[in-house]
């Protein structure tokens, strides 16, 4: 018997564990089906996710329409599936399915306040969706949507809008009327521009727009989006930013990495502000410092074109734990870096730094603290003016003359971890 003969007659390892084929497009089988429908009338909630339907079975579009329908009515007191204990359904989960469409009939579930239809190929959402007046989340990621269906704008008490990853290439003016949108995320899409009505999203919390096309901002945005914490505009072509940005006073994360900008934002208002991500840009200088909030910690100015570091900034940061100034064309340090008594890692990699001030070098020579030579010198300088910062405000005890603490601190590939004693000097004026 040959081998080609043998392997036909070989008992499949993994019959037993397949799936029977579905009638229909039901890959659970129509027992499987009913059994979750009859859990779902009675909880509200269905999940028909990862069962490659190409299409939504009727049965689940008339959860609500076919409820009781030609059932025997049990009066016993133990029985728990009557239709006047089925509950309308209200969260709808399709994800990982095949499904091209949402059709008209979604307009049979009016309770609906959760959908999730992730990850299929839907084209097209039907204008009726509007008629889920109760909808609240939406999730239509990863899906080949175009554009988003007039319809969905009438939804007023929607609060949580996922569109990123599909082939959006505008949206409507119509998204003012989400009032009550907190988040929205149309990330990695095709968007040139964005309607002037998103800046009147005054809930919306958290806002990703990355990963598109954009080269400008309505000039209306951030002017009344008082309620903005997470803003995310990284991956565009954004060569400046609107004087509305001023206006989020509620912002804490911020970040615009790979885009154009020659000009930092003035974010001076934003008075809980946190982190600011603005590395993969074209900056050249950061002004006088000011545009910065004092509450900033962390700080990310890599792959820049910044030639020096605002001494404003090391004044006014009080707050600033992380520095990046990776790769930008720093040759030189200012002293009231030794300002910044928070600072707990600063990364230097790819800056020409070469040098140090005289007046610093000497007084670090007499301490025998900085005896290295080049990049190494100018990191060491930065570690002892960090030191000095801790003590310049403070009655030494006899106890402990010489504080403690600890910096990180990189360059040109190298990293250190400094923690060391330091003598109180104060450095004489050049």
């Amino acid at each position: 018997m040959s081998y080609g003969e043998r392997s036909r007659g070989r008992r499949d390892p993994r019959s037993g564990f397949r799936r029977p084929a579905a009638s229909g497009g039901d890959n659970g089988g129509s027992g499987s089906t009913a059994a979750m429908l009859k859990q779902a009338r009675a909880s509200g909630v269905l999940n028909i996710s990862g069962r490659s339907f190409t299409t939504v079975p009727q049965e689940v579009w008339r959860i609500n329409l076919d409820a009781g329908k030609g059932q025997v009515i049990d009066m016993s007191v133990n029985s728990s599936d009557n239709w006047y204990d089925q509950t309308e359904l209200a969260k709808l989960f399709m994800a990982s399915n095949a499904l091209e469409a949402i059709p008209d009939d979604i307009a049979n579930l009016p309770a609906l306040v959760t959908l999730d239809a992730h990850d299929n190929i839907i084209r097209d959402v039907t204008d009726r969706i509007c008629e889920c007046m109760e909808l609240k989340t939406v999730n239509l990621a990863h899906n080949k949507l175009a554009k988003i269906p007039y319809g969905m704008c009438d939804l007023a008490n929607l609060q949580v809008l996922r569109l990123e990853h599909n082939q959006l290439i505008e949206l409507p003016e119509a998204v003012s009327r989400w009032s009550m949108l907190t988040e929205l995320d149309v990330s990695d899409n095709a968007l040139s521009t964005l309607p002037d009505g998103i800046g009147n999203l005054s809930q919306v919390r958290k806002l990703s727009v990355a990963r598109n096309r954009l080269q400008e901002l309505p000039s209306s945005f951030g002017t009344y989006m008082d309620s903005m914490e997470d803003l995310d505009l990284s991956s565009n072509k954004l060569a400046v930013l609107p004087r509305g940005m001023r206006s989020l006073r509620t912002l804490v994360r911020l970040d615009v990495r790979y885009n154009v900008l020659e000009r930092a934002p003035d974010l001076s208002n934003a008075a809980r502000l946190k982190e600011i991500l603005l590395g993969y840009n074209r900056l050249s200088d950061m002004g006088d410092g000011t545009t910065l909030p004092l509450t900033l910690q962390i700080l990310d100015m890599r792959d820049n074109k910044l030639s020096s570091l605002p001494a404003a900034m090391c004044v006014r940061l009080e707050q600033l734990e992380r520095l990046d100034v990776t790769n930008n064309d720093l040759n030189v340090l200012p002293p009231e870096l030794g300002l910044l008594r928070s600072l707990k890692s600063i990364v230097l990699d790819g800056n020409p730094i070469r040098s140090i001030r005289r007046y610093i070098q000497s007084i670090a020579s007499e301490s025998h603290q900085v005896e290295c030579a080049g990049t190494w010198r100018a990191v060491l300088f930065c570690v002892f003016l960090f030191q000095l910062s801790r003590v310049q405000d403070e009655c030494l005890t006899e106890e402990e003359p010489h504080p403690r603490c600890s910096l990180f601190v990189s360059t040109r590939g190298y990293h250190m971890s400094h923690t060391d004693t330091f003598p109180m000097c104060r450095p004489e004026p050049p």
